[in-house]
């Protein structure tokens, strides 16, 4: 099980409880969330740096408080248990609750701007998180709390063309990747052939202490681009993608590799 919550809402207010993941709600961009590569969505600063964090696929008991200031401004804070556990040892089930690993509390600041109709509305970000850990970090060494920020924006670009930019950066003794910056395009040609075109980079830094430690070669940094194209057939979406990552897991030693994905979706309605 990943995310199972009760939400409560009251004039501008709501609150949600239970199991929760919080790259469900904070962080992700619309126009990111068209890539395959898990760095367009979780933070590699978040999803690297925090062992065990409450990240698809897993969640973790919390709270999450939303706040909606009106004019497409919205204000959210949460806290969760920060280690989800191990889904192959001890938390099989997704439903294991120990608060003796920290706490993971992130605040977040999106305006939104609507463009109407079918577009994709702009959108701003900024948020902030903290773990309070302890950790014990890549080289087997206990380290204290770790924090970080991430900013992103997204728009329009032109009538069939968008993009996005998203900057995360971490600091704290145990931050196998302190540093990490992804960027991309999204088109449409609705004369010359269906679905949505994408373009994508994503670059990681790898801490070169910590990545020898961790037993990385050579340890620097990673370069992925991905190209995608969602395709509607029907009440299907069918996404052909490739990839070619440089530097794998952050080593200079290691040849770049090519990844072809196929994703499909089905959306349905009563």
């Amino acid at each position: 099980m990943q995310e199972l919550w009760l939400e409560r809402g009251r004039g501008p207010w709501s609150l949600r409880a239970g199991l929760l993941a919080p790259d469900a709600e904070f962080w992700a961009l619309d126009r990111s969330a068209r890539f395959v590569n898990g760095g367009f969505g979780a933070p590699s600063t978040v999803s690297l740096n925090l062992p065990g964090a409450p990240l698809y696929p897993l969640a973790s008991a919390g709270l999450r408080l939303a706040f909606d200031a009106g004019d497409g401004a919205t204000w959210r804070l949460a806290a969760v248990d920060g280690d989800a556990g191990d889904p192959l040892d001890d938390n099989r089930h997704g439903l294991d609750v120990d608060f003796g690993q920290g706490a993971l509390a992130v605040v977040e600041f999106e305006r939104v701007h609507d463009r109407g109709g079918d577009a994709t509305p702009d959108r701003w970000r900024v948020a902030a998180w903290r773990h309070s850990g302890p950790f014990v970090d890549a080289g087997g060494a206990p380290r204290g709390a770790s924090f970080g920020v991430t900013a992103g924006w997204e728009r329009a670009l032109g009538d069939n063309l968008g993009g996005f930019v998203r900057g995360n950066a971490t600091r704290g003794a145990a931050s196998l990747a302190p540093l990490a910056v992804e960027v991309g395009l999204d088109a449409r040609f609705p004369d010359q052939a269906p679905g949505t075109f994408g373009l994508a980079l994503g670059w990681i830094d790898v801490d070169p202490g910590l990545g020898a430690a961790a037993g990385i070669d050579e340890p620097d940094r990673e370069l992925v681009v991905e190209a995608t194209w969602a395709l509607p057939v029907g009440d299907f979406t069918v996404q052909p993608d490739v990839q070619y990552v440089h530097q794998p897991g952050g080593s200079d030693a290691v040849d770049g590799a090519w990844v072809l994905a196929l994703r499909v979706a089905w959306t349905f309605e009563r």
